[in-house]
């Protein structure tokens, strides 16, 4: 599962808060384009969130990105995903898997 690689990567060591700041988001963001465009969305953060939460306290990346998959589960547009948004995020990630 690539979140649990996601969550894998997170738990590295680093030298600053700053860096954590950082390597949490890019961890959301790689999540983020890993989401099938069929899935709910609110639930899929809910349930990335519930995989991610334990190590929250511990791990300072993680809390950032449990922050950020919080905030996409509660969002309001989340829970009505327009078709429109469903096909930027679709091409998003297109775009970052041909980068790679």
């Amino acid at each position: 599962m690539i979140l649990n690689k996601i969550i894998l990567r997170l738990t590295e060591p680093l030298d600053s808060p700053e860096d954590a700041m950082v390597l949490g988001r890019m961890g959301f963001l790689e999540w983020l384009v890993t989401v099938p465009e069929d899935n709910d969305f609110a639930r899929q953060a809910a349930l990335a969130y519930e995989r991610a939460s334990p190590l929250m306290m511990a791990v300072p990346a993680i809390r950032v990105l449990c922050e950020l998959l919080q905030e996409a589960a509660n969002s309001p547009d989340a829970k009505e995903e327009t078709l429109a948004s469903k096909r930027a995020r679709i091409s998003r990630r297109h775009r970052l898997q041909q980068h790679r």
